[in-house]
């Protein structure tokens, strides 16, 4: 069925979706897309670092396996991730009707509404079944909201770029990301090496959670300043819940090839980017032997090291094109996981250079995804497209990983986690041999009087004042 394509109009739903001729800025667009990611993430993978610390008093133990209470944990945060291809399907379309800017301030007041229920979350001892349910529910929210979040904020980046530098803004993601990870890395540090482990159980697991739902006003107040990208369609008519499904799945019905790209790329990259960034540190300390603060001194000096160099990729791309990249990142992780991971033991320096290695790689994939899958769809349809598919990899694949490595290691199966890993690298690869060139060079001149507002600024910030 021919496709058309319909004529841009100026929002008259989404805040600030008309910005006139004011000239948009390119540091407060980066800001905006970037910082919201940023705070969005602190709460989401506070989860992950902090679990170690509330498991027993959510989940009190059944057997006398200690890691019981810890494999429930992550099982919640598991589940949670169901919700990522829901949140997907409702606001991607909202988003490219509305406007992104409006879906970005609800998505990272949702993600604060979460990590509130999670700080003052009530423990077992104290409410009995009740807590495990609060805990979920928390977690559904903080899903709904990423999975609009990540499509949204990838398209907004890639619309607010100014002319040959497309990868570089969209790598900005996760850099946000990277930052996040630092961040609540490096207070985790801070709070594990004030306060005694009985301590952190009792109160200060709460603590960043806290800190991440005041974060996150500044956040809304952020991005409530930030320009809209695009111009959407000013129809006041409701829309029945038939039509809003219909929207929903408009991106995988007219581009269902270009949407199996999609699940496959993200597929290895969501993978491996979850393992590395995120559950790198705790699999590190059950799989090998070192202690708690010395994996997460690895882990802080590793994402130091990969959130400076994912910018750095993504102008690369800009110069090489993005296909080359995702070259490196498919073949590097095939190869180098499992050898990787056989070096994951009691020498700091080993386990140190381990995930070096493993980020370095793994920047080749996430630099240029958001820029890549942004550049397959058309404007009015960029956010729909992409957020299904993504969300679903994400889902299956970057949501299950420290509950899958978790149970592998503890069943004494870890070698099969490493062949995992593998398999998904592997389907991410394929995924790449079958883009054409045409597949990542997609004009995005929808909006081009934003561009041109970008490029405005950016010229005039560079030359000296009068």
């Amino acid at each position: 069925m021919p496709e058309t394509t319909p004529t841009p109009q100026r929002a008259e739903f989404a805040v600030g979706a008309v910005d006139g001729e004011r000239p948009i800025s390119p540091v407060r667009q980066l800001i905006a897309g970037a910082a919201g990611h940023t705070i969005q993430w602190y709460d989401f993978i506070a989860y992950t670092y902090l679990a170690v610390f509330f498991a027993d008093r959510i989940f009190p133990a059944t057997s006398d396996d200690d890691l019981v209470p810890l494999i429930a944990t992550y099982g919640v945060f598991a589940v949670g991730f169901i919700m990522r291809p829901i949140g997907g399907l409702i606001l991607g379309p909202l988003a490219d009707r509305f406007g992104r800017r409006a879906i970005l301030q609800l998505t990272v007041m949702l993600m604060a509404t979460g990590s509130l229920l999670i700080a003052v979350l009530p423990t077992y001892d104290q409410v009995g079944l009740l807590a495990p349910v609060i805990l979920i529910f928390a977690r559904l929210i903080q899903s709904f909201a990423e999975g609009g979040e990540f499509a949204t904020g990838s398209v907004f980046l890639a619309e607010s770029a100014t002319e040959g530098k497309r990868g570089f803004y969209s790598s900005f993601m996760f850099v946000g990301s990277g930052l996040a990870k630092m961040i609540t890395l490096g207070l985790v540090a801070v709070l594990t090496g004030v306060l005694n482990t009985g301590a952190m159980e009792e109160f200060g697991w709460r603590i960043p959670f806290a800190i991440g739902a005041l974060a996150a006003v500044w956040g809304w107040w952020l991005r409530r300043g930030a320009a809209e990208t695009i111009d959407v369609e000013p129809s006041k008519e409701r829309r029945s819940i038939r039509q809003q499904a219909s929207d929903a799945f408009e991106g995988l019905r007219s581009y269902p090839g270009k949407s199996l790209q999609v699940f496959a790329l993200s597929a290895g990259i969501s993978l491996q980017a979850y393992f590395w960034s995120v559950y790198f540190p705790i699999y590190a300390g059950i799989n090998g032997d070192l202690g708690a603060q010395d994996t997460q001194f690895i882990g802080l000096i590793g994402l130091t090291f990969y959130t400076a160099l994912i910018p750095l990729v993504g102008l690369l791309s800009d110069r090489v094109g993005r296909r080359p990249i995702l070259y490196v990142f498919g073949i590097g992780t095939a190869v180098l996981t499992m050898p990787l991971l056989s070096g994951i033991g009691s020498d700091f320096t080993l386990v140190l250079l381990a995930q070096f290695a493993g980020l370095a790689v793994l920047a080749c994939g996430t630099s240029v995804l958001g820029a890549v899958i942004a550049e397959m769809f058309p404007a009015h349809l960029r956010v729909t497209g992409m957020a299904l598919p993504y969300n679903l990899a994400v889902t299956i694949f970057g949501g299950t990983v420290s509950l899958i490595g978790t149970a592998l290691v503890s069943s004494g199966q870890s070698l099969w986690f490493g062949v995992y890993l593998t398999a998904a690298s592997v389907i991410t690869l394929i995924a790449t041999i079958t883009l054409r060139g045409s597949d990542t060079a997609v004009s995005m001149d929808a909006e081009p009087d934003v561009r041109a507002r970008v490029q405005e600024v950016s010229t005039t910030t560079a030359a000296p004042p009068n």
